[in-house]
């Protein structure tokens, strides 16, 4: 994984990240639309595998968060693969309002004893700083019409060492 390297801006860094450095390479990774490949490569299906084209943008958005990022098949895969990393007895706090399917997701591994689950709703503040047992770091409570004060939350989450709330389009980069 190539990280971006200290002490050259970002925006130069891009021009050449994700990209193969031997001669004769493309000198962009072409688009490989294929689920499938042929066996006794190492990969068999993208799904699993992934793609020399996701490799690229995960190398890509690893460098510029100076970590190791994935990308997935779908937003669900993506929900399923933070489902699988938390600990036996976690809570899972969700608004009230979540896409069902993770909403099932998480009803399933309470079923199965893995975690529990409470709902809150979107717009009350205090229920998400109680949920994440944070009282003292209360603010405002007063919602904007079916949105919660989202500073509060990350505050909350990150005093607790929980997954922060986030948009699925925005990473940790602007909020450094």
């Amino acid at each position: 994984m190539e990280k971006h390297p200290p002490g050259i801006k970002p925006e130069s860094w891009l021009v050449s990240a994700g990209r193969a450095s031997e001669p004769g390479a493309p000198l962009n990774v072409p688009l490989v639309p294929a689920s499938t490949f042929i066996l006794g490569s190492g990969r068999g299906y993208s799904r699993d595998d992934g793609t020399p084209t996701w490799e690229a943008l995960e190398e890509v958005v690893g460098g510029l968060e100076s970590g190791k990022a994935v990308a997935f098949a779908s937003g669900m895969a993506a929900m399923a693969a933070v489902f699988d990393q938390l600990s036996a007895g976690a809570v899972v706090v969700l608004p009230d309002d979540c896409y069902q399917g993770v909403a099932g997701l998480a009803a399933a591994g309470a079923e199965r004893g893995r975690w529990s689950v409470q709902r809150v709703a979107v717009d009350d503040t205090a229920g998400w700083i109680r949920a994440c047992g944070a009282a003292d770091l209360s603010g405002s409570n007063r919602p904007r019409t079916r949105c919660s004060r989202l500073r509060t939350w990350r505050r909350c989450a990150r005093h607790h060492g929980s997954l922060e709330p986030s948009s699925p389009w925005t990473t940790p980069s602007p909020r450094r």
